[in-house]
């Protein structure tokens, strides 16, 4: 009881309720379920009470939960918060359960509503969904808050609408469609609606929303870090789209309702996910100098504890790669191609993280805007140029494109790696300020 009931989160609690707050909320829900009833009884007040507690939760809700931490850097408290002596996990359950409370009273009043009323005709999931994505929104908003705080010495207003935008895409679930299209979703050889699937898959993935917070939060406060959880992330993410396959790692055949391409895909798909994650998160993860000669020179004297915590989560991530790209090529066909394009994504993946680190450690202040630029060049402009020259096959050096050019699609990305490398070193390198 002490964890959830700390001083944070009744800090927050005080700051979001007050007795006309306490009041306002169920007289203005009240009077919009009265309309929505007057209009069309008990079903009219179930839609409105379902819209509305999606616009409390979600919409309302990411905006409190990410100015719950960028608010205190505004308003200057945030550093003497860090040096109050709360531990990270209490921080984060201060900040994800306290700042949005305001938004959960009047969503609580909404789903009492929708379950008073009955509920909407053959939806008998929405009062769970409503939870669901609530907390996945939240999370994910307090999450992209943190990360923009990390990223940036100053935070300014947008920040807290930038979040919040990425808390409500997120969120998002085409799987309501699935009445248009009678979609059915075979998982590990359990078969779900295309909305229970997508109910089931939130849930589990606001628990790791959760956990990437309470980890932002830990080196927010300066807790030393081992990229432990992010490994199992990407081994999740594959456990979870190998299961789409029926594949189980090339162990067993695929179920009877996918052909070996179809089960393919989701395997590629999945290793495509946990390339493109490693690839946001070199992005998102703050760049110093001072840490990448510290992992060195651990490195150097063998002390591989420590070097493990300064140590890049992207870097960390490479094995399980590696080991998927295997996976992937189990009982295929043309396994040596497969592996040809899994290494030049993985090289494409090293060479746009030298660019990156190279690019933001030169100490500019918009220097990852600088990077993504240099990149649309890379991936947009210079392929744009070869193919109205008629250069196809050198496309493959600079788009993955190594199943159609192994050797350009190796070579291409592996040199440009080996550039930007060198250039990293040069200001790892230069002489101590």
């Amino acid at each position: 009881m002490s964890l959830i009931f700390n001083p944070e989160l009744r800090r927050n609690l005080w700051l979001e309720f007050s007795p006309a707050r306490l009041i306002a909320m169920p007289a203005v829900l009240f009077m919009v379920l009265l309309l929505a009833w007057t209009w069309g009884k008990d079903e009219g007040m179930a839609i409105a009470a379902a819209v509305s507690g999606w616009a409390l939760l979600v919409l309302w809700g990411t905006r409190l939960a990410c100015d719950a931490v960028i608010s205190e850097v505004q308003g200057r408290t945030w550093d003497g918060q860090r040096l109050s002596g709360l531990g990270p996990l209490r921080m984060t359950i201060g900040k994800l359960a306290g700042g949005p409370a305001y938004a959960w009273y009047g969503g609580a009043i909404c789903l009492l509503a929708l379950l008073g009323s009955g509920g909407i005709a053959g939806e008998p999931l929405v009062p769970i969904s409503l939870v669901v994505t609530g907390l996945f929104a939240q999370s994910v908003a307090l999450w992209f808050g943190l990360v923009q705080l990390r990223l940036r010495s100053g935070v300014q207003r947008f920040h807290v609408t930038f979040a919040q935008i990425v808390g409500i895409a997120v969120s998002v679930q085409l799987a309501p469609f699935d009445h248009f299209f009678d979609v059915t979703v075979t998982w590990y050889g359990l078969t779900f609606d295309a909305f229970e699937f997508a109910l089931m898959s939130t849930a589990v993935f606001t628990v790791w929303a959760w956990i990437g917070c309470w980890r932002l939060m830990r080196a927010e406060l300066q807790y030393r870090s081992w990229p432990l959880f992010w490994c199992a992330f990407l081994v999740f993410l594959l456990v979870y789209f190998d299961g789409l396959s029926g594949q189980y790692f090339g162990l067993f055949s695929p179920i009877a309702s996918l052909s070996e391409d179809e089960a393919f895909l989701w395997q590629a798909g999945g290793f495509m996910t946990v390339v493109t994650a490693s690839w946001f998160a070199m992005l998102l993860e703050p760049k110093s100098i001072v840490r990448l000669r510290r992992l060195l020179e651990r490195l150097g004297r063998r002390d591989f504890g420590r070097a493990l915590g300064d140590m890049p989560v992207f870097v960390a991530g490479l094995p399980i790669l590696a080991i998927s790209a295997v996976l992937l090529s189990l009982g295929k066909p043309e396994p040596g191609l497969i592996l040809v394009q899994a290494a030049s994504l993985v090289l494409f993946l090293l060479r746009d993280a030298a660019l990156v680190y190279y690019v933001v450690l030169s100490g500019s202040r918009r220097g990852h805007l600088a990077a993504l630029v240099y990149l649309v060049l890379l991936y947009g402009i210079v392929p744009g140029i070869l193919t109205g020259a008629d250069a196809g096959p050198l496309l493959a050096a600079f788009v993955p494109l190594a199943a159609q050019a192994p050797v350009i699609g190796l070579l291409g990305p592996g040199l440009q790696a080996a550039g930007f490398a060198f250039l990293l070193s040069t200001r790892l390198t230069r002489p101590k300020a």
